[in-house]
């Protein structure tokens, strides 16, 4: 008896010293771990984009004429892509985030703004991170813009498009299910 509790003792000890290091890797192991990135993806109805020109201060001595956008009430569906990206701990800026927001009729079902119609959608994104560029908003002039209704409450959308700035141009893909902001 002795020796078969010595022997469950043993084992235990063999599987113990064996997870130590995999859970204090998992732990405590944050500094070469990615900073989450986190994403609101929403739809507001009877709604309408907001945009006045600005000038912004991109060095002591350059201005750019670049756009201030809001979401107001009005008659569209206004869609609002957000992603946000934290820094680091040890990096000295404060991330990055990006917004992206268009617009489409209300009795819409299904829609697809590509070069030729895109301009019909008033696109618009911002940058706001240790750039040049931050807080600015540019009118998106060409991409893909496709969405499809999957109830009152919920739409797919999907998204390619670039982004004229100038400090270079921004891609932005992505494929992400948009829900009504009312019920956030």
């Amino acid at each position: 008896m002795r020796f078969s509790w010595n022997i469950n003792r043993l084992l235990g000890l063999v599987v113990l010293t064996g997870l130590v290091p995999v859970l204090s890797s998992c732990i405590f192991n944050n500094h070469t771990s990615r900073p989450p990135n986190t994403y609101a993806c929403d739809f507001q109805t009877n709604a309408a984009i907001q945009a006045d020109t600005a000038l912004f201060h991109i060095s002591p001595d350059s201005t750019i004429t670049a756009y201030n956008f809001s979401v107001q009430s009005g008659s569209s569906l206004v869609f609002r892509y957000n992603h946000q990206k934290k820094a680091p701990d040890h990096a000295r800026d404060a991330g990055f985030s990006e917004t992206l927001v268009f617009r489409i009729p209300t009795d819409v079902k299904k829609f697809d703004y590509q070069d030729k119609n895109f301009s019909q959608a008033d696109v618009f994104y911002q940058r706001s991170c240790a750039c040049s560029i931050s807080g600015a908003g540019f009118k998106v002039t060409s991409g893909l813009i496709r969405g499809e209704r999957l109830s009152p409450v919920h739409w797919i959308i999907r998204v390619n498009v670039t982004v004229h700035t100038p400090d270079g141009d921004f891609h932005l893909k992505f494929n992400r299910p948009f829900y009504e902001k009312n019920l956030l």
